[in-house]
């Protein structure tokens, strides 16, 4: 009789052991997918941001007083997001376009007119968002080449 006294202790150690482990891993489990939530949650707004980027080079690239000048575009709102272009674009490079020489000719006016070119030029842009729920930055860098253009590189 003795023994069995002793044993009904143990019963309720051992639920209540039970009970800790099992709220444990609850907890552990809640921690975890609100680390994943998070996760995701900034990999959305990564997301927009690069999009947003990339909507307003293109934006950008459609404009030929883009490539004829170093003028900057304009700051550009695309959604919630605020683009700006760093060094905007950069002509790295300009060679004569396949089958037009490089050899100046002269208009009518006496002005001096170059051959078709082909130019390369490299884009930045970059967005610091000052979005209400985000605070996403991204830089987008471009490399895009202007095929069969009147004029070569700006010269100012």
């Amino acid at each position: 009789m003795s023994l069995s006294f002793r044993q009904q202790g143990m019963v309720l150690v051992t639920s209540l052991i039970l009970l800790v482990v099992m709220m444990l891993l609850a907890i552990s489990s809640v921690n975890m997918s609100t680390v994943n939530l998070r996760i995701v949650n900034n990999m959305q707004a990564q997301q927009e941001a690069e999009g947003a980027l990339d909507q307003a080079v293109e934006a950008a690239l459609n404009s030929s007083a883009t490539f004829d000048s170093f003028v900057p575009p304009a700051d550009v709102t695309v959604g919630d997001y605020t683009v700006a272009f760093d060094n905007p674009m950069l002509c790295t490079w300009e060679g004569a376009a396949e089958g037009w020489s490089r050899v100046q000719s002269y208009n009518p006016f006496g002005t001096s007119v170059s051959g078709r070119m082909d130019t390369d030029w490299t884009i930045t842009s970059r967005i610091s968002a000052t979005t209400a729920n985000t605070g996403a930055n991204a830089v987008v860098v471009h490399g895009v080449r202007s095929l069969n253009r009147l004029t070569g590189c700006p010269t100012t």
